[in-house]
């Protein structure tokens, strides 16, 4: 996975707060109790990509695709929020020898607990919970015997990053693996199938 588009988010959120900082906010509270909603996007992987691609020699490869994200949350103390979140990873290519041969599309809601480091506007957090995650793989062509769709329960855990723009507005920077609890019996399956990616940039508004 190349480091850029993390590189680009990080010092995205930077210019973004820094344009803020020379305001006089001493009477600003950024921990305070409270609504929020937000969403966001960038990409994700499924890293049922590695094992594909070790049980066939190579020939087959799954492509990182985009993600996107919305939440609604209460942030209860200065360290402690809870939210309801839905994410999706859409359009994965399966591609077997170059050819077009699946898409794969995620869907995940998840009840998450967000514990937070109250310093400032910058407030980094980790983040934990249960959900339920929508899988629909569908194979093309010759290949359509591949074709899986299912349910299962998944823990969706997170570190990231708050950056606050004024008291009301932040954007926040998320890295999100996700763990399912079932092997896809369809498809090669190996323990790492079970692990989901997310990564992008997000942004907040606080009540």
């Amino acid at each position: 996975m190349s480091k850029s588009p993390i590189v680009f988010v990080f010092s995205l959120a930077a210019l973004l707060v820094a344009g803020t900082t020379q305001a006089d906010d001493s009477s600003a509270d950024y921990s305070r109790s409270g609504w929020y909603f937000g969403a966001g996007g960038g990409g994700g992987s499924d890293f049922l990509n590695d094992s594909v691609q070790d049980e066939t020699g190579g020939n087959v490869d799954l492509s990182v695709g985009p993600s996107a994200n919305a939440r609604v949350g209460y942030r209860a103390t200065s360290w402690f929020a809870f939210e309801i979140m839905y994410e999706g990873i859409y359009d994965t290519n399966v591609e077997v020898v170059g050819v077009d041969a699946a898409t794969q599309n995620l869907h995940t809601v998840a009840g998450n607990f967000k514990f937070l480091l109250p310093t400032w506007r910058f407030q980094p957090y980790i983040m934990a919970g249960p959900g339920g995650q929508y899988g629909d793989f569908d194979g093309k062509g010759i290949f359509d015997g591949l074709d899986t769709t299912r349910w299962d329960f998944v823990v969706r855990t997170a570190l990231g990053l708050d950056c606050y723009i004024t008291e009301n507005w932040l954007i926040n920077f998320e890295v999100a693996p996700s763990v399912r609890f079932a092997d896809y019996t369809d498809v090669p399956s190996q323990v790492t199938d079970n692990v989901t990616l997310t990564y992008g940039l997000g942004f907040q508004y606080r009540m």
